[in-house]
């Protein structure tokens, strides 16, 4: 999905949750800002490739993280590596990057975060594991390969190629970020 139709979409995004949970745009406002605090959230404006900081952060969220986060909040649904990719947002604001969006996807794939280091847009996966199994495991080639492709989608949407492939893992304790580990 393009990011101008994904700024498009969120506007009916916002109009549905809204009159399906009988909502107000403050009550929005205060859902996605609880969800959001201590992320740092910034927004690309694509015909001049800038990027600026995010004045409404529902355009970082995508449309799944969206339902999921309104559907967490008022029905009770849990979704375990939806909240690690929540709280993996929290830890890279945390080092310093801005959060551009989480799960951004095309028809070829999915990413779980795309942020900015500085002027580099970063792709990161993220994996957590709390069955003994070591989530650096749990990347293969086919998944390695379809993030190769939804980034160079993204890329050449906002004509930005100086990218890194990152991944960040969550053991149960901690997260562990690696720098363009996906190309290693």
């Amino acid at each position: 999905m393009r990011l101008s139709e994904l700024y498009k979409k969120h506007q009916f995004n916002v109009h549905y949750t809204m009159s399906k949970y009988n909502i107000n745009l403050n009550e929005l406002r205060y859902v996605l800002e609880s969800y959001s605090n201590g992320i740092n959230f910034c927004w690309i404006i694509q015909e001049i490739f800038s990027i600026e900081k995010s004045i409404e952060n529902w355009f970082s969220f995508s449309p799944s993280m969206m339902k999921y986060i309104f559907e967490n909040k008022f029905e009770g649904k849990f979704n375990l590596g939806k909240e690690i990719e929540i709280k993996g947002c929290k830890f890279l604001s945390y080092l310093g990057f801005e959060i551009i969006i989480l799960n951004y996807s095309t028809k070829n794939g999915e990413i779980d975060i795309i942020c900015r280091e500085k002027d580099k847009i970063r792709f990161v996966e993220v994996k957590g594991s709390f069955s003994g199994i070591v989530p650096e495991e749990k990347i293969d080639g086919k998944k390695i390969n379809k993030i190769l492709s939804v980034s160079e989608d993204f890329s050449y949407e906002v004509n930005c190629f100086d990218v890194g492939y990152d991944a960040l893992f969550f053991d149960g304790r901690e997260f562990r970020y690696y720098k363009d580990f996906l190309l290693m």
